[in-house]
């Protein structure tokens, strides 16, 4: 054997082993049940991996033993290895349109149910076309058609996948450089190995495959294109690891440990505020959704304190926390800003509906009776609520220092009030 076909040998056996690596990563190490939904279809790409590796062991294996066996077992050999090529680049299609049609949710869930049947009959038509112009069956060109339009528009899906969830909000908490890396480097690899793999095919008499092809490339180039191929290979199975930290318990838990819960109130704290704040505010810029936050102090609190004591104030702070939990709905978030100062965010929320949340707040805890230790009367407690709306030129705590502002406004104003900021302007509900 020459010294060219050892290093093809390698190569192939690199090319496939990174992609086996990628599939077998994919498979083991992603979570279908996981809060990022990308991750119910990695079994697709994980399959494509797999699969694909194969197909580059069998391209090896022909090139070691293709003059030593026999014509029968050689074209069975390149049947399955067609089988192998069509399946792998099958299954990144698929991953790269589900991915994408969760990314962009409603907007394109319809082609879930359209989109398949109509571009297989597509790619069968166009296939026999070219089978009936070269007047036989030939597993060249179906090599050829399968690059072009299963594997070229695949491995394209897969990028604009990898380069959009990369912007996710709940990735982005993560704040990983390693994962942000890793997100990238999927992108890259995939969007240089969808003209490398899906566009750069067998040398046959039909246009373009009778320009873009292997000999034309390594005559401009110099270098084979498996080579380029085998880089991209090792990009995603370097890549993979870092990706799918986002399924990754620890990762999971220190995101969780970030955004936890008040002692006292069971709330969220300031920390998850900040957060969460990032998030709400991204989902309602970037699909134009409506934000409003509440701001609510309790009145006079500090004397309240100082006259019953911390325990009796715990107890004013232990109701009105039940009180927002209470009159939460389920996406709604409701957080102990510090002290006797509380915040609530409500999603898809509008002014008007805001204020009639915050004065049946104000008014049920007005109607709260406490009854301090060593204190023989009832004793009841007002709150101030500040109101104002997430507008996109704001930034995360600009729209909730808005809200502050409105709450010590509604305390200029006599307390047990509720106050608007909007349009500039202050304003209190008639």
């Amino acid at each position: 054997m020459d010294t060219v076909n050892e290093k093809m040998l390698i190569l192939f056996f690199v090319y496939g082993l990174a992609f086996f690596i990628l599939g077998l990563v994919a498979l083991l190490l992603s979570d279908r049940h996981n809060q990022y939904k990308i991750g119910k279809y990695f079994w697709l790409l994980a399959l494509f991996g797999l699969l694909h590796g194969m197909n580059e062991w069998i391209d090896m294996i022909l090139l070691l033993v293709r003059s030593r066996w026999s014509h029968t077992v050689i074209n069975t050999i390149l049947y399955i290895r067609a089988t192998l090529l069509i399946s792998s680049f099958a299954f990144l299609l698929i991953f790269g349109i589900e991915a994408i049609i969760t990314n962009y949710r409603s907007k394109l869930a319809i082609l879930r149910k359209t989109i398949y049947i109509p571009y297989i009959l597509l790619v069968i038509i166009i296939t026999s076309i070219t089978f009936s112009k070269q007047g036989c069956f030939n597993l060249t060109t179906i090599d050829i058609m399968a690059r072009y339009f299963i594997g070229f528009p695949g491995a394209l899906l897969c990028s604009i996948v990898f380069f959009r969830w990369k912007q996710h909000p709940q990735i982005k908490l993560l704040q990983s450089k390693t994962i942000n890396l890793s997100f990238i480097g999927m992108g890259i690899a995939f969007l240089f190995y969808s003209f490398l793999a899906g566009l750069i095919v067998p040398q046959a008499n039909f246009w373009p495959a009778s320009t873009f092809n292997y000999p034309n490339f390594l005559a401009v180039v110099g270098i084979p294109v498996q080579v380029f191929r085998t880089i991209c290979a090792l990009i995603t199975a370097v890549s993979v690891f870092g990706v799918l930290k986002i399924f990754n318990v620890t990762s999971i838990m220190k995101l969780k440990e970030q955004v936890e819960t008040d002692a006292l109130t069971q709330l969220y704290n300031y920390h998850a505020l900040k957060l969460i704040l990032f998030t709400e505010c991204e989902t309602a810029k970037r699909y134009n959704q409506l934000l409003t936050a509440l701001f609510i102090d309790i009145d006079d609190f500090k004397k309240y304190n100082d006259t019953y004591g911390h325990p009796e104030g715990d107890v004013v702070i232990k109701k009105l926390s039940g009180l927002l939990i209470k009159r939460s709905r389920a996406a709604d978030k409701a957080f102990r800003y510090g002290g006797e100062e509380f915040v609530m965010l409500l999603p898809c929320t509008s002014i008007k509906k805001a204020i009639n949340l915050a004065e049946r707040i104000r008014k049920l805890f007005n109607s709260i009776k406490f009854t301090p230790e060593n204190n023989n009367k009832n004793v009841y407690n007002t709150i101030s609520i500040g109101i104002t709306q997430y507008q996109k030129n704001m930034n995360q705590m600009e729209f909730i220092n808005l809200a502050d502002k409105a709450m010590y406004k509604a305390k200029q104003n006599g307390k047990n009030k509720t106050c608007i900021y909007q349009n500039k302007k202050y304003f209190f509900p008639e």
